[in-house]
């Protein structure tokens, strides 16, 4: 590897020029040979992830109101502005990390309350009721409570609770991911129910069902 240093040529000059690369810190090295590179399955849909991550956040940066969101998020993060936000955002997920049924018995104006985290935004929390025959018995969006990450679901009609009566609690962040976990009747609903986060390689359009548990309260 050669270095140049105080060349005026050169100096910030950084790209490729033929078979040679040119590094803003004076570097100058041979251009790598990817050509017998084989990428796997995951590096190749990694790839792809993070493309669309780039599209998203040409997007975003254009949309004063979502850049300015980003700009604020990022003000604390040196050396990190909008555009590197709305990546990091893009290939993230939202989580779902808990579903409070105790205040619900299947009768109209029953509450459900749903805590969802993401690291910029979540955008809104829906769930969904269905019968085991597949028809959507009750179905709308929480609306925030209590704290940032907290969201409350209201049913609007009385649902009979029988054996395979399935809950959908889905959030959604800002470029569009989107995280579900289901839940199937019958289920100890004096407890608060705590999802176990999946360790994933990428998360990007996430439609995904955890496991649970249930948590004491102490």
């Amino acid at each position: 590897m050669a270095n140049t240093r105080h060349n005026c040529l050169t100096r910030g000059t950084s790209g490729k020029v033929g078979d040679l690369s040119f590094c803003s810190n004076g570097q100058m090295r041979s251009r790598p040979d990817f050509s017998k590179r084989v990428l796997s399955l995951l590096q190749k849909d990694q790839g792809k992830r993070f493309l669309k991550a780039i599209d998203y956040a040409r997007m975003a940066t254009t949309d004063p109101e979502v850049n300015d969101f980003y700009a604020r998020k990022a003000a604390n993060k040196p050396g990190l502005g909008a555009w590197h936000l709305a990546i990091s955002d893009y290939c993230r997920a939202p989580q779902i990390f808990t579903a409070d049924f105790r205040e619900f018995s299947g009768k109209s104006g029953n509450s459900i309350i749903i805590r969802a985290y993401d690291e910029y935004a979540v955008t809104e929390v829906m769930v969904s009721l269905v019968s085991p025959e597949g028809i959507i018995l009750d179905e709308g969006m929480g609306s925030v409570c209590n704290f940032d990450d907290e969201w409350l679901y209201s049913l609007k009609s009385d649902v009979d609770l029988v054996p395979g009566l399935s809950f959908a609690i889905s959030a959604r962040d800002l470029p569009g991911n989107i995280t579900t976990v289901s839940l199937t009747w019958p289920f100890d609903c004096r407890k608060i129910i705590e999802f176990e986060q999946p360790i994933l390689p990428g998360a990007s359009k996430l439609r995904q069902k955890s496991q649970l548990r249930i948590r004491r309260d102490t």
